[in-house]
């Protein structure tokens, strides 16, 4: 189970470099993991499945754990009152989903619209949906947890009984308090969702995020090539649902004989200006008319169509496409209330000006309440991010592709670092802990009031669960992370 020597495992594509790799298949091959880590001096860091986008999160010198075959779903209980499911930090959410479906519950409006992703992936790294009236975010529905802590044992914290800084600092914790094993998160009862298509032009996007308070669901695409927008709007509803009914807002279902030569297209966008364009506008036509993004089975057919009514869970949640020699890329920041009508209208001049294309599905833009949760989140309150106000998520997604020349790449990646840098510097924004670029974050680090505010509480509570840094990596450092005591092996980031 424990292997020993140089490994690399494959993660989106690309290699990780460790030096042991342990498949854990149960919490005591975890504790025994970092049991044998620490004795030897080195450091560790669990992987899951997908949706960290951020290598670095997860390299380390030391010991990578991969916890997918941690997945057990053990029931729906009772617990301080609350109707919970308790479940194994590797389980994926839309396993978990299906499940509490079949029993007519669900876990709100915390999904986020990419499958395949495990509970603590989800869970601990701010991963968020798209509520403008309610929590995004599944960390809030989280009211006790179990990891394993830096001396290999197996520790559970109650949120009723926990300090709130600590346990605050623990539900966005991105494995750097301890390795998660299980959750107890509280559910609901099931509810349909009523969605709706609306298409627009560019100009009118700021208002439709302004009023989007109105919704119980919003999720936007800006197609810039065409200056058009795409927009799902939802509310619950008591009516029943539709068969079939779901979402593919991010994916387009091709025929298996066109995604190889959707992908050479793909490739050759991003070294033309012009076929970048012309597959942004494909895109966005080929959504509004021909494979509109909501479904409904009739005749026993999926039918496209631009209004359905579904389960919550099948109208919150779509799919990434993944091609074969490709991954997307989900670059993401947040901007507080105050700073969504300056800075999205400073955002689309700057692509403008770089008539930039974006021929994977556009930009996203998602609407959520602040919320004193997190404390690294990006959703959390403090500084210009009001409880009680709204922020907006911007998701810049690319396709990145491993036949992509240095050249190519080093240009997308300094415009894109120039527009974040901007939005950091002059509104307020805050990067997503876990989808954003090394450099933004030490600038973050460097260069924000309240990140480094935020910081400093988190700092407190690690110096207490993890002096040592038996969890600590390079990308800790570019976080901002700081530890009383630096464990062997462990080089500072410049």
């Amino acid at each position: 189970m424990l292997n020993s020597g140089f490994f690399s495992v494959r993660y989106h594509r690309n290699l990780l470099d460790c030096d042991r790799i342990v498949e854990a298949h149960c919490r005591e091959d975890i504790a025994q993991a970092v049991r044998e880590a620490a004795a030897r001096g080195e450091t560790v860091r669990a992987i899951g499945t997908a949706h960290s986008f951020n290598n670095e999160l997860l390299e380390t010198e030391g010991t990578l754990i991969r916890t997918v075959g941690l997945n057990r779903i053990h029931g729906i209980e009772e617990f301080r009152g609350q109707t919970v499911v308790l479940v194994d930090a590797g389980a994926q959410v839309d396993t978990l989903a299906d499940y509490l479906d079949s029993r007519k519950l669900c876990l709100g409006f915390g999904l986020i619209g990419v499958k395949n992703i495990t509970v603590a992936g989800q869970a601990t790294n701010s991963c968020h949906g798209g509520s403008p009236r309610h929590s995004s975010l599944l960390m809030s529905r989280i009211v006790w947890l179990e990891l394993v802590n830096p001396a290999g044992d197996l520790v559970s914290y109650d949120r009723a009984d926990t300090p709130a800084e600590t346990w605050k600092a623990l539900t966005c914790s991105m494995g750097y308090l301890g390795i998660f094993t299980r959750f107890r998160l509280q559910v609901e009862a099931q509810f349909n969702l009523d969605m709706r298509t609306r298409y627009g032009a560019g100009h009118e996007l700021i208002d439709s995020l302004e009023q989007a308070r109105a919704q119980d669901y919003f999720f936007s695409v800006w197609f810039p090539s065409l200056d058009r927008t795409l927009e799902l709007v939802a509310d619950k509803t008591t009516a029943a649902a539709m068969p079939g009914a779901r979402n593919l807002s991010t994916n387009i279902e091709f025929p298996r004989f066109l995604t190889a030569a959707l992908e050479r297209l793909l490739f050759a966008s991003f070294h033309s200006r012009r076929w970048g364009r012309n597959l942004e506008i494909g895109g966005y036509f080929l959504r509004k008319y021909l494979l509109p993004p909501l479904r409904r089975r009739r005749w026993g057919i999926s039918w496209p169509g631009q209004r359905a009514i579904g389960l919550s869970h099948q109208m919150i949640s779509g799919r990434i496409i993944t091609l074969a020699q490709s991954w997307p890329v989900a670059w993401s920041f947040s901007l507080p209330q105050d700073s969504i009508r300056p800075g999205l209208t400073e955002l689309m001049a700057f692509i403008r000006e770089h008539a930039l294309s974006f021929p994977h599905i556009g930009i996203i833009f998602r609407v959520m309440p602040v919320e004193d949760i997190g404390t690294l989140s990006h959703l959390n309150q403090g500084g210009p991010f009001r409880a009680g106000e709204l922020c907006l998520s911007v998701d810049i997604t690319r396709l990145g592709a491993v036949t992509l020349d240095a050249a190519t790449l080093q240009h997308s990646y300094e415009l894109y670092n120039q527009l974040v840098k901007r939005m950091i510097r002059q509104y307020g924004a805050l990067n997503h802990v876990t989808k954003n670029l090394s450099p933004l974050y030490r600038y973050q680090r460097d260069h924000s009031a309240e990140w480094q505010a935020r910081l400093g509480r988190f700092n407190q509570v690690l110096s207490q669960l993890d002096p040592q840094g038996r969890f600590r990596n390079h990308f800790a450092d570019s976080l901002g992370l700081r530890y009383p005591h630096q464990p062997a092996g462990a080089k500072p980031t410049p």
